[in-house]
């Protein structure tokens, strides 16, 4: 009788086409980590864009209304005038992290109808990593707030007086 030898085992290609499929099931797992990564900078970074933002339009929001209609129908706000000292815009360690020049702010001033202005804050930052993936678009945070003269008809017909005290 002959003696029949069986081999136990994986081939050198069985174990090369596991390899192959497994990298297959890996690759959108990746994918979606590094896509995480980039949103959770994102959102870093918009928690403190909007809040700058805001304290910008504030800011001009403090200027009497006459300012507004000096300026004509669309105009570049100079930003420098209503942020304090040589404030950062960011945290050190986060300007760190983005492309050099890759902050910029930009205050803009559109004229409406009717006394009605928009007050336009564009914050805009890139990451050194996103030049070849978003094809050097940089992510931007835009607040818009609406400005009108105030309407004094009406205050000049109330009259103001003070609750009677009663002893």
């Amino acid at each position: 009788m002959m003696n029949r030898r069986t081999n136990e085992g994986f081939s050198a290609l069985e174990v090369m086409i596991a390899c192959v499929i497994l990298s297959l099931g890996l690759l959108p797992v990746f994918s979606m980590m590094t896509a995480g990564t980039r949103q959770s900078n994102f959102s870093e970074y918009t928690l403190f864009a909007a809040p700058r933002a805001k304290r910008i339009v504030e800011a001009f929001l403090t200027f009497d209304s006459r300012y507004f209609s000096n300026l004509g129908a669309e105009k570049q706000l100079d930003i420098s005038s209503v942020v304090f000292g040589e404030e950062p815009p960011l945290p050190a360690e986060y300007l760190a992290k983005l492309d050099r020049d890759g902050y910029q702010e930009k205050a803009e001033w559109k004229s409406l109808s009717n006394g009605l202005g928009v007050i336009t804050v564009t914050i805009e930052w890139t990451f050194p990593a996103d030049g070849q993936a978003r094809g050097n678009k940089p992510h931007r945070f835009v607040m818009k707030r609406l400005v009108g003269e105030p309407d004094l008809s009406m205050t000049n017909e109330l009259e103001l007086t003070a609750p009677a005290v009663q002893s």
